[in-house]
Formats: structure tokens, sequence, C-alpha cells
């Protein structure tokens, strides 16, 4: 009987040093895989992390051979693992590895460690693409597959009819999907040869007709058009860079447009060559001469359209191209031309040129028996300046004219819009001062006039 008493208390103590040792023992193996344990065929037991990668860099020159093969339209192209970026995941192979035998209370560590060693227990092949894009060869053969999606549009035809150009859809391979079924195969196939189904999506266009159906967008509101010499071939360059800038800008409603942000910057960068504009009151060469007459063209269309005007500068001198008080001038780091979209609708500016003339348009939608007069009233004249200059050529007594004076003036433009024949409102729309340019003659030496 104290036999029995005594076994039982030594087996006792066994369990509770057992109990206190597990801890330790475990920290001293956890680096180490049980016995028991393989992958694809090789025993792990014993190993820790930097002996498994020999065995992990076979393995992985084994599966560098096997195909993936893209199936479209009775088509096959045909590449590797490798080329996709399939490898090992060996972090995940590790991981599952090393933790065998380690998680729960140590008696279901222990019993989980002596069934491993007896039974054994194999490591799953874990794959993983480690690639953010497809191979060479696939791609070259979506490129041959995918077609741009194109917007819709408006056209505008030569009687100013609005016309909604339908969109056309795109389409690409499927990259996700492909991504996913990759994915899915390799989880379920691992190591094997993979057919795979390249699959199209269709590509969305951003704009589609039923986008400029909401804009209602269906007529013309206003026009302009101004003229000039196409021997100056400079400036018409430049006035064709601006206009094709403006030409189907869309503005929503409550939008501030500005040329400026619209244009954009008149540098050689940009295309612009030098041309003559008005600096101090005086024709100089400039970047982006020519510009001003499609804003002073808009700006009338503008007007016409019976937009309100947030932002506009006059010349400092008279122009040809347009009547005193009509002109707008623009300098993209101080100067600009800003309107705003007070309708219910989006609105259209079309610019273009024809020939000699530069044509602005504004689309819309249209107010039935709206009308819309412009009236630029010279308040007064302001006589130019004889301005006389020595010429050591001339003889005594003779003058030569150098320059014709042109008188200035100062200008009150007023719009009038008209509701169903009666006038609706009248509205001061700028008072401008254009100064005058002097009459310059050349004289003799000894002329009197210059004593006046």
């Amino acid at each position: 009987m104290l036999e029995e008493c005594e076994i039982k208390r030594h087996t006792v103590s066994m369990w509770i040093l057992l109990m206190l040792y597990m801890p330790v023992i475990a920290q001293a193996q956890e680096l180490r895989i049980i016995s028991g344990v393989s992958f694809q065929g090789h025993p792990l037991g014993g190993l820790n992390m930097e002996q498994t990668e020999v065995l992990f860099c076979y393995e992985e020159r084994k599966l560098n051979k096997q195909k993936i093969i893209l199936i479209h339209s009775e088509q096959e192209i045909k590449s590797g693992y490798r080329e996709w970026g399939v490898v090992l995941d060996r972090e995940r192979i590790w991981r599952e590895a090393v933790a065998l035998g380690r998680a729960g209370p140590w008696w279901r560590r222990f019993w989980l460690r002596w069934d491993i060693r007896k039974n054994g227990c194999s490591i799953p092949l874990y794959l993983k693409v480690d690639r953010s894009s497809p191979p060479a060869s696939v791609l070259e053969y979506a490129r041959s597959l995918q077609s741009e999606a194109r917007n819709a549009g408006i056209r505008i035809t030569a009687g100013n009819k609005v016309v909604i150009e339908p969109e056309v859809y795109g389409q690409e391979v499927d990259w996700e999907a492909l991504h996913g079924v990759l994915t899915q195969e390799l989880a379920v196939h691992p190591g094997e040869v993979l057919r795979l189904p390249l699959t199209l999506k269709k590509v969305r266009p951003e704009k589609t007709r039923k986008d400029y159906e909401n804009y209602k967008i269906t007529g013309l509101l206003s026009e302009f058009t101004t003229q000039f010499n196409l021997e100056k071939t400079k400036r018409v360059k430049n006035m064709k860079i601006a206009a094709r800038s403006l030409d189907q800008v869309l503005i929503a409603p409550g939008e501030t447009f500005s040329f400026n942000r619209s244009v954009g910057p008149r540098t050689k960068e940009a295309g612009y060559d030098e041309a003559d504009i008005i600096l101090n009151n005086e024709m100089v060469p400039g970047i982006g001469g020519g510009v001003c007459q499609v804003s002073s063209t808009l700006y009338n269309a503008v007007l016409k359209a019976g937009l309100p005007v947030i932002e506009r500068y006059h010349h400092s001198l008279l122009i040809p191209y347009v009547k005193p008080g009509l002109d707008a001038t623009v300098a993209y780091d101080s100067k600009d031309l800003k309107f705003l979209n007070n309708t219910s609708s989006y609105l259209l500016i079309s610019a273009g040129i024809d020939q000699n003339k530069l044509i602005c348009k504004i689309f819309g939608y249209p107010v039935s028996g709206r009308k819309v007069i412009i009236k630029d009233i010279k308040e007064y004249e302001i006589p130019p300046k004889t301005v006389y200059r020595k010429d050591p050529g001339l003889p005594d007594g003779e003058y030569l004219l150098e320059r014709e004076g042109l008188a200035g003036c100062v200008i009150r433009v007023v719009r009038e819009t008209y509701e169903g024949g009666r006038k609706a409102s009248s509205e001061v729309i700028s008072r401008d001062t254009y100064q005058p340019v002097d009459r310059i003659l050349k004289v003799s030496q000894g002329s009197l006039l210059l004593s006046n």
C-alpha cells in the first residue's frame, strides 16, 4: 500500500516538473520545426528557417518550368509561372510548419507532437503572385484586343444646329478578373499546368449622349465675327492657337468662365509667336500678339448672349477690328476676361477661323422672344496733339509727316434686353476712355515750328 502511494507521489511530482519546464523546452525549440512535418516529400523536422531555404529554392526551380495558358477565342497564349511572378509563399509555409505543436495548452501540444511524429503532417504547397504586371507576351496580345472608348460630343452644323454625337464603348482585358482566377487556381491546383480564360470588359466613356442631353444645349444664343489681315501670318497663327483652346469649352450653370484659364499662358513653348501688341500706348512686338482679337470677339458674343461680365479691360488705344468700347484686352498674369453662366443650362463656346474671319459663338438653351441690343455711345472726342521732331536731313522750311494723328474718345456701352418685343432691362456695361494718338511731324533744324 505504501509502495502504491509512493508511485503516485512520484508520478504527480513528474507531471509538476513537466509543467514547470514545458515553456522552457518550447522556447528552446521555437525556431525549429518538430519531427514528422514534411513539405513536398521533404522532411522538415529539426530544421530552422535558414535550412528550409535550400528546399524552397529547389521546389521553386521546379515551379519555374510549369506553364500558364490563357485561352481567348481559340487562341492560346503560353507563358510560365516565373513570367507571372508565381513563387512559393515561403513565409506562410515556414509560419505554418513552425507553428505545429505549439498552440494551445501543454497537454494539447504534447498530444499533437506525439500524433505528428507517429502519423506525419505535410504542409501544403502555398503559392503567391509576386509581381504587379503580366508577362510582356500577354501584354502585347492584350494591346491587340483593346479599343479606346470615345466620348459623346456636340457637333455644330453649318446652319448652327446642335447635333449630339453618340459615345462609343471601348474594351480591354479584365486584369482584375484574370488575377482573381489565377490566385484561385493556384490555391486549388498549385504547381499544375493552369488554363485560364482571358476575358474582356467594356470601357465606359467619360461623357455619354445622356450627359449632353442633360446639359440642355439646344441652340445658338449669340455669335460675333471679326476680320483680320491674312498676310500677318504670325498674328494669324496666334489667333488660331487661342481659338482652338476655346472651341468646345463647356460652362456649367453658375460657373464663371475665365479666358486665361481656358487659353493658358501665351508662351513660345505653347506655340505662340511674336506679333504686334499695345504696350504703353505704343504698338510693339510681343509674344501672343493677336490673342486680344480672340478675347474681344468672344466678349461681343458674351454681350449679345446677355451674360453678366465679371471682369474685362479695354485697350488704351482704339483698335481696328471692333468698335470703341467693345474690345477686351487680356494679359495672362494680370488682365482676364470673365463672365458668369447665369442660365439654367450648360453653355458651349464655339471658336474658329474661316478664311480671314474669326468667329465666336455661344450655344445654350435659347429663350423664345428674347432679343439683346448693344449700343455704343460716344460721349465726347479727345483730339490728338501734334508733336514736332527735328530732322537735320531736311532742308530749311520743309517738314515731313511721320505719323497721322488719331482722336481718342470716351465711350459708354449700354445693353438693352427685350422680352416679347418690350424692353425688359437696360444696363450700362462700361464707360471707357481711349487715348488719342499724337500726330508726328519731322521738321528742319531751324524750323519756327520747334519754338511753338
